[in-house]
């Protein structure tokens, strides 16, 4: 058997997700408003902190009435499970709506 071969993004598909990530973050926000019931919530960074071999690391905040306690909040997604711009997002979105829902039931 061969080595497999680690998956990095390069400068291209970095400045996509950049590019991108403006329109994410609306859109994030809007479902969760809608979802619930939030007006106030939006997502107000989301940003690529680095990768390592085969998985991308980035910080997220929000504001919204979920929010109790201030906290620094990162994820990682698996470049090995996702293929394209689209599912990075769909891991990104799953990632963080976990956490926000994790929160609106700490206060709700």
């Amino acid at each position: 058997m061969g080595q497999s071969d680690v998956r990095k993004l390069d400068l291209e598909q970095m400045n996509e997700i950049k590019t991108y990530s403006s329109q994410f973050k609306g859109d994030f926000s809007e479902s969760i408003q809608v979802v619930y019931k939030d007006n106030s919530f939006r997502l107000k960074l989301l940003k690529i902190t680095g990768q390592n071999e085969g998985e991308v690391f980035f910080d997220y905040d929000y504001d919204g009435e979920c929010v109790v306690f201030r906290k620094h909040k990162t994820g990682t997604v698996d470049l090995n499970k996702v293929n394209g711009l689209e599912d990075f997002f769909t891991a990104v979105d799953t990632i963080i709506s976990a956490t926000v829902h994790q929160d609106y039931m700490m206060v709700r």
